[in-house]
């Protein structure tokens, strides 16, 4: 890994939000909405953001024969503290997670870019911790955070790269592959480099999760942002992989930067996310490289 700096130092950034809805949890998106205004309103009022822009991507939305679909003011079901501009993206129909989010990527022009899930709840000084990193880690490209389930469990969402088996066993039962096969499990959510409690920052992370990403504008431009023939799942293991491209920038793991995440077990998802999740796997590892134990 390259030691020398990859990105200019600075302390102020423009930042553009985008969240992907389709058939979501409509109190969990409220309550993602709030914490994501809350989390804009600390950070421009520490400095670190001079504008901002929230985009909600409406998969939902029946196509209406705009592929790219179009872009109004929207304003959102919560009371706003933040000074930014909300958007909505409609009309182009279920294009998928990262494409909606490409969406985002190609109209608006910022310094960084925050992914979010619609069921992912930032803390008020996430944004603050994400952007204070980026401003003096010149190496970082994206700040991963940390996250905890609705219970207060750590989630390990910082993989290592999978193998097929450990992917088998995680979508057959999560919590049974934990209890049956303790150290593959742990190897992969790098639970030796983060501690038991995810509290232990990590430097060149490979693979980060999708559900929250702090990303610099420059690596949105040069890798094109999240591949489009990954419809759902995997789509950030894919721009992971492609961001480091030999070393010219790497993920960070700041665990001061928290959310709270309800999702991310493709176990208690229905038969048709299951099969999504394999069609994902598989593209991957397609275009990636097999390991398969």
């Amino acid at each position: 890994m390259p030691t020398s700096p990859r990105y200019a130092f600075r302390m102020t950034f423009s930042v553009c939000a985008s969240i992907v809805v389709f058939e979501s949890d409509g109190e969990l998106l409220v309550r993602t909405l709030t914490s994501l205004d809350r989390a804009l309103a600390e950070a421009h009022a520490a400095q670190l953001v001079s504008e901002s822009a929230v985009v909600l991507i409406d998969n939902d939305a029946p196509a209406a024969g705009a592929p790219n679909g179009t872009e109004a003011p929207w304003a959102p079901p919560v009371s706003v503290a933040s000074p930014a501009r909300w958007t909505r993206i409609g009309g182009q129909g279920n294009v998928g997670y990262g494409r909606g989010h490409n969406l985002a990527f190609a109209r608006h022009d910022a310094d960084c870019y925050l992914v979010l899930n619609p069921d992912a709840w930032l803390a008020p000084d996430a944004l603050v911790e994400g952007l204070r990193h980026l401003a003096t880690a010149t190496a970082c490209g994206l700040v991963a955070p940390y996250a905890s389930g609705p219970a207060g469990e750590p989630q390990f969402l910082c993989k290592r790269y999978p193998d097929a088996l450990t992917l088998l066993l995680r979508a057959l039962s999560a919590r049974w592959a934990r209890r049956r096969f303790p150290r593959r499990m742990n190897r992969y959510e790098m639970r030796d480099v983060v501690g038991a409690d995810a509290a232990t920052p990590a430097n060149a992370v490979l693979l980060a999760s999708g559900c929250c990403m702090l990303v610099r504008k420059d690596v949105i431009r040069r890798t094109g942002g999240f591949d489009p023939r990954f419809f759902v799942y995997f789509e950030d293991y894919d721009l992971s992989l492609r961001l480091a491209d030999g070393g010219r920038s790497r993920i960070d793991y700041v665990p001061s930067m928290r959310i709270v995440h309800h999702g991310g077990n493709a176990a208690r998802k229905n038969l048709a996310h299951i099969r999504l999740f394999a069609a994902g796997a598989f593209r991957f590892f397609n275009k990636h490289g097999w390991k398969l134990a």
